[in-house]
């Protein structure tokens, strides 16, 4: 399950870095920093659905591996044979 996240998390920051990258930035002033132009952008909007639908898809793929252990035990408590009569 590691290496599936590894995956996710590798392809989504090339992706969201390449979201970001398509965004109008400007130099206001004297500032050292850059401002968006335009917080309405679409690719800024695009941004921030990946950022949420990444960080879903990881606590998904997470909740299910918890599912799957917690299934296997109790699978395996209940499956035990008892004394036999």
């Amino acid at each position: 399950m590691g290496a599936i996240l590894v995956v996710l998390w590798v392809a989504a920051i090339f992706a969201m870095v390449g979201l970001i990258g398509g965004a109008d930035f400007v130099v206001d002033g004297n500032d050292v920093f850059t401002s968006v132009a335009s917080y309405t952008d679409n690719y800024l909007t695009m941004f921030y659905y990946y950022v949420f639908a990444t960080l879903w898809t990881n606590a998904f793929l997470q909740a299910i591996g918890m599912f799957v252990i917690a299934a296997a035990c109790g699978f395996w408590y209940y499956n035990q044979a008892g004394p036999q009569t």
